[in-house]
């Protein structure tokens, strides 16, 4: 029987990490070939050879990236310190640029130091962002100390940047917010609050998948509601509604953190029992049943992982088969 284990991965979340990191690719390509032809029009200035070679490093940097941009994205405090050695590699990238262009006071480059806050704000975990904005303003103001900039350009432009960090950080923490609401009213059932058919069946596919590497047994259990539609035609919506939501509450008490609900539909409902084995499996069906008692009786079919199928597909339809054999029997 399983402890507590670790998140499983949200396919909309890897999605969007892929989409940022495409973004952040191309955005690098954009400004190596921008400073590349920069170079190539202001030739007969001093240093004009080493752009042209931090643009071709870069625009070559961003090309290999593209080659590998079907790996999956790092999650949690990987993301975030890639983000930072991301930030940091750039900023040391564009402060080269910067001064060997004329430095902070006398390049037009160094409008260029804005992009990290703004991918970082579609991009970056709001820690991460808010770190990266510190670190470009720090970054800013060192290399117009160095450059011997006077007080009042760098007053002027590090307040720009400072604004605009404290801008970006706002957002990425409201738009995170707004994500992470999203994904989870999308995987929930608004009446019962449990997973719906969608988060269940993203679920079991991740814990199926986690299986299959650690060669781990995975259950299902799928409950029906007996006579269910006979309560709604006689006590009316009202009360089917406020029964469903007493099973789930009732069901959710007789599991472990690290299994799942969900409500596949109608009065039909599902349980993931990872590092469950059939006998397992077969104990929680039955407390199940039990718990939900006369109030709210049930039918249920169990299947296991991989001795019933190997598929979440598979498992649904031999605990279905086995739901309605049961629910003949009653």
């Amino acid at each position: 029987m399983a402890g507590d284990q670790p998140p499983f991965p949200d396919p909309i979340d890897v999605r969007y990490r892929r989409h940022a990191q495409l973004i952040g690719i191309a955005v690098t390509l954009v400004v190596a070939v921008y400073v590349g032809v920069y170079a190539a029009w202001t030739w007969e200035r001093e240093h004009r050879t080493a752009l042209l070679v931090l643009a071709s490093v870069g625009a070559v940097a961003s090309l290999a990236l593209l080659s590998v941009k079907s790996r999956t994205p790092p999650a949690g405090w990987r993301r975030t310190a890639l983000a930072l050695v991301w930030t940091g590699v750039g900023l040391a990238v564009i402060t080269t640029l910067v001064m060997l262009d004329g430095g902070p006071d006398d390049s037009p480059l160094a409008p260029i130091y804005f992009l990290p806050l703004l991918f970082a704000t579609l991009a970056f975990p709001p820690v991460a962002m808010l770190i990266s904005g510190v670190a470009v303003v720090a970054t800013f103001v060192v290399a117009s100390l160095v450059h011997g900039a006077t007080g009042a350009d760098t007053f002027a432009f590090a307040s720009a940047l400072a604004t605009a960090a404290g801008l970006c950080a706002a957002l990425s923490r409201l738009h995170h917010r707004q994500r992470d609401e999203f994904a989870r009213l999308s995987r929930s059932d608004p009446l019962t609050g449990c997973l719906n058919r969608r988060g269940l069946e993203e679920r079991l596919h991740a814990e199926l998948a986690r299986a299959e590497r650690h060669g781990h047994p995975v259950s299902l259990v799928v409950i029906d509601l007996d006579r269910f539609k006979d309560l709604n035609d006689r006590e009316g919506h009202a009360a089917g509604d406020a029964r469903l939501r007493w099973t789930v509450e009732c069901l959710t008490a007789c599991i472990r953190p690290s299994d799942a609900l969900g409500r596949l539909g109608g009065d039909e409902f599902a349980v993931v029992l990872p590092e469950t084995a059939a006998a397992g499996a077969g104990d929680v069906a039955a407390r199940l049943v039990r718990a939900l008692g006369e109030r709210s009786p049930a039918s249920v079919g169990v299947a296991t992982f991989p001795d019933d199928a190997t598929a979440a597909e598979g498992l649904l339809a031999r605990a279905d088969k086995r739901l309605y054999a049961a629910k003949a029997r009653r």
